[in-house]
């Protein structure tokens, strides 16, 4: 998670990576 702002995500779109992030995170330890 604290890679986010240095990897240059703005406000408006931090909350949707995350959700991606999240996402994504869960299928893999689905998988």
């Amino acid at each position: 998670f604290g890679g986010f702002k240095q990897s240059g995500w703005g406000r408006e779109m931090g909350h949707a990576a995350l959700e991606l992030y999240t996402e994504t995170k869960s299928v893999c330890i689905a998988l």
